[in-house]
C-alpha cells in the first residue's frame, strides 16, 4: 500500500468514526428524551442531580481507563449535556 493510499484509508477511518459518534449522540438524545418522560412524574427529590453526578464519575473513570484527559472528556460531555438540554427544549 502506498503512502497516499494509507493516508486515504486513515482519513476514511476517521470519517467512519465521526459518523459513529454522530449516530451515538443521536441515540443518546433519543434515549434521554425517553428518560425525561419517566422523570416528568417524579418529585424534584427523586429526579435530582445524583444521577448526573454518577454519570460524570463513570465518564471520568472511562477516560482514565482509556488514557484520556478526564477533564477534557468531562468538557466534551458537558457540551453533549447542553446539546441534550437544547434538544429537550426544542421538542417541548
Amino acid at each position: 500500500m502506498s503512502h497516499n493510499e494509507e493516508l486515504e484509508d486513515l482519513r476514511n477511518q476517521i470519517n467512519n468514526i465521526d459518523s459513529e459518534i454522530i449516530e451515538k449522540i443521536a441515540e443518546l438524545i433519543r434515549t434521554s428524551k425517553r428518560i425525561e418522560t419517566y422523570r416528568e412524574g417524579l418529585s424534584p427529590i427523586d429526579s435530582d442531580n445524583t444521577f448526573d453526578e454518577v454519570i460524570f464519575y463513570n465518564i471520568q473513570e472511562l477516560a482514565i481507563e482509556y488514557g484520556l484527559d478526564a477533564e477534557g472528556i468531562e468538557r466534551v460531555f458537558n457540551a453533549i449535556k447542553n446539546l441534550l438540554s437544547k434538544a429537550g427544549r426544542e421538542s417541548s
